[in-house]
């Protein structure tokens, strides 16, 4: 029996799956389980799915979700040296042979500040999108623009990924991480594509961004104060290195 196309979601389903992330993102430093890092990383992955989605929007309403997009990319970017310091110690940790180990951590407070503010522009955020109006568009529109996102990620894979620049990786994370966003939602409505691939690009989209997380390791190595600040020593750097290789030698295969 041949296969028939899925269903494109509604312009409803489509804003209040953005609608549903800017509520995590918003009530994410009121959880109690969550630490102040924890709920950073929260918010901004929150956000990095809206803004995903933001970008499927129609001609109608195209500006609009810009401006919001834009908005909640400045949100996110506020965070983001707070998330990089966090991810620049436990990547530390993980190669280094020293269980023992100790990494300054004095951020606590300005970290706590940095989340209320996000947490207080969210706020008004999730009220100005709500005034969004339903697109008139043809729903059809959602597929093509998917399509769309996903052949310009595949444009951006790289042809050897073991000499393939950190540029050029960055750029195709980026797009992946889009596309892996867009059909988690379309998963979620229509229950295509199938979970198997949906696990397949999470996969690749976590490869990457341990290569990232490395690559940031090997270059706050070369910045003297954070060098000092965080004791990289030449032995972490190096086994960093040899980590980026293996995995770049993982995604060739």
């Amino acid at each position: 029996m041949p296969s028939t196309s899925p269903q494109p979601p509604s312009w409803a389903d489509w804003l209040d799956a953005i609608a549903e992330q800017i509520k995590i993102a918003n009530s994410a430093g009121t959880a109690a389980e969550h630490t102040t890092g924890e709920a950073i990383h929260l918010v901004r992955s929150s956000l990095k799915y809206a803004r995903a989605l933001l970008r499927l929007a129609p001609p109608s309403i195209r500006r609009r979700a810009k401006w919001h997009g834009k908005n909640l990319q400045k949100i996110a970017r506020r965070l983001s040296r707070f998330r990089d310091r966090s991810v620049l110690r436990e990547t530390i940790i993980g190669l280094s042979k020293d269980s023992q180990i100790q990494l300054p951590d004095d951020l606590a407070q300005e970290e706590q500040r940095a989340l209320d503010d996000a947490i207080h522009r969210l706020e008004k955020m999730r009220s100005q999108f709500s005034l969004i109006p339903h697109p008139n568009e043809n729903p059809d529109l959602l597929l093509r623009r998917l399509k769309r996102f996903k052949n310009k990620m595949q444009r951006r894979e790289p042809h050897d990924w073991r000499t393939a620049t950190i540029a050029e990786l960055h750029a195709y994370r980026s797009a992946l991480i889009v596309h892996a966003c867009q059909v988690r939602f379309l998963c979620r409505v229509t229950g295509r594509p199938k979970k198997g691939y949906i696990e397949k690009i999470e996969k690749l989209r976590l490869r990457l961004g341990e290569i990232n997380d490395l690559d940031r390791l090997i270059l706050f190595s070369k910045q003297r104060r954070l060098q000092k600040r965080f004791n990289i020593d030449p032995s972490i750097v190096e086994r960093a290195n040899r980590r980026q290789q293996k995995i770049r030698k993982k995604l060739q295969q």
